[in-house]
């Protein structure tokens, strides 16, 4: 974390909109415009939908090269639906590149602001991270973002987690992915095509290679 600005694009993005959720409850107190307010609302929306994108796209190439390799050597097993691309047929408005910097300046004309507090700071998520040693086990929180589970989790001391899955008819957890910067987006398609399931995550931390601690506890959410 550079400061309080989340390295990650993705953690970023969350970070921004966040921001932009709860700065309209502080703006009359920090005298901040309408103008103002919009940008912010307009830099959020781009950041969340090209991070996002990013990601799911890395995700796509993925799914086709997976594709190609079971095809070619896999087992007969039935290979499910295609890999699904993003869709940018309904973008929200451009903004000027420098978002980041938009976002460090209105952050520090803010913080000289003398209605400006701690509390306040923690609420917006614009105080540094100081994160402390681990505790274990691994704390997940999961949210839908356009049409994906959004995994996220604070590695404290550690290099990131090991996260496990299971969905719909499953019965047992499996390895998903092993992540060193939070969030983690799961791009993979339902079971049945068009039929809600039930996900459940859990995680372990590992450092060095190594898992370290104990299992945490699972997270559910229905996609």
């Amino acid at each position: 974390m550079s400061g309080f600005v989340a390295d990650n694009d993705l953690a970023f993005a969350g970070q921004i909109s966040n921001f932009n959720d709860k700065i309209g409850g502080y703006s009359a107190a920090l005298g901040l415009t309408g103008p103002q307010l919009a940008a912010v609302a307009a830099d959020t929306a781009q950041m969340s939908f090209v991070a996002l994108g990013a990601q799911m796209s890395k995700a796509y190439a993925e799914g086709w090269t997976s594709r190609k390799d079971r095809l070619r050597n896999g087992s007969a097993s039935p290979l499910g639906s295609y890999p699904v691309a993003v869709d940018v047929t309904t973008p929200p408005a451009d903004v000027l590149p420098g978002i980041e910097k938009r976002f460090r300046d209105l952050v520090a004309s803010i913080k000289t602001n003398a209605a400006y507090n701690n509390d306040m700071g923690e609420d917006l998520g614009i105080v540094a991270d100081h994160s402390e040693p681990v505790v274990n086990p691994p704390l997940l929180s999961v949210k839908i973002v356009g049409v994906s589970p959004v995994i996220s989790f604070k590695k404290g001391s550690t290099d990131g987690v090991r996260i496990y899955s299971k969905r719909g008819s499953e019965t047992t957890f499996t390895f998903l992915a092993t992540d060193t910067q939070s969030p983690y987006v799961d791009n993979r398609p339902n079971l049945v095509l068009d039929t809600p399931e039930k996900r459940e995550y859990h995680a372990f931390y590992f450092k060095n290679d190594a898992v370290v601690g104990t299992q945490g506890p699972p997270v559910v959410i229905t996609v």
